[in-house]
């Protein structure tokens, strides 16, 4: 960048120390940058005081907790996979979302985290590398990615000994089959990813 002069220094160091705090940056990381910043560019240097004030008034802004890695663009429908919950955004709630600095974020995401499909494959991983799904099975694709929409339930720490009434739930209704039914419902749990 070059250099900013009187009038526009205040400006320019108030939306870097903005960009930061969205960043995750605290306010007394902001300011040893602002004084860097504010050493290199500002001609002349603002006062350390106006730094401390341009730092310290970004201390209500909160850091955003969304970032670019929480999407992949989804190409087919030109939108974009939200990871926590794999529902799909329109690319301007993206960029309202995800404050990048060059680009948009749904521009950057189209170049670097793109996926050309979707899909359902308990046990696989979350993007599925150079393969795509045609005629039922797997193909490989170079270059292209699919999104797996599986998400894995969280593992919990159960207590065996409270299974009893469900248990004795399943026998009442399947008399016959109660082993049947409990060893499949146990696989499907513990290998999602294996067919049965």
């Amino acid at each position: 960048t070059g250099r900013v002069i009187e009038g526009r220094r205040n400006d320019r160091l108030s939306r870097e120390a903005f960009r930061q705090r969205k960043l995750g940056m605290e306010p007394a990381q902001i300011l040893d940058m602002l004084r860097t910043l504010n050493r290199l560019v500002c001609e002349p240097p603002l006062e350390d005081a106006e730094l401390e004030a341009i730092a310290g008034g970004k201390k209500h802004v909160m850091p955003d907790t969304v970032t670019a890695d929480d999407f992949y663009a989804y190409m087919p429908q030109h939108s974009y996979i939200f990871v926590p919950n794999r529902e799909l955004w329109p690319a301007a709630s993206v960029n309202a979302r995800v404050h990048m600095t060059g680009a948009k974020a749904s521009e950057w995401l189209d170049q670097h985290r793109a996926c050309e499909q979707m899909t359902w494959m308990p046990g696989a991983p979350m993007v599925i590398e150079n393969k795509l799904i045609s005629g039922g099975g797997w193909i490989e694709r170079p270059g292209c990615r699919t999104f797996n929409l599986y998400i894995p339930p969280p593992a919990l720490e159960g207590d065996a000994s409270k299974a009893g009434p469900w248990l004795e739930h399943i026998r009442r209704i399947y008399p016959d089959d109660i082993e049947h039914i409990v060893r499949w419902l146990a696989q499907r749990v513990q290998r999602p990813g294996e067919k049965v």
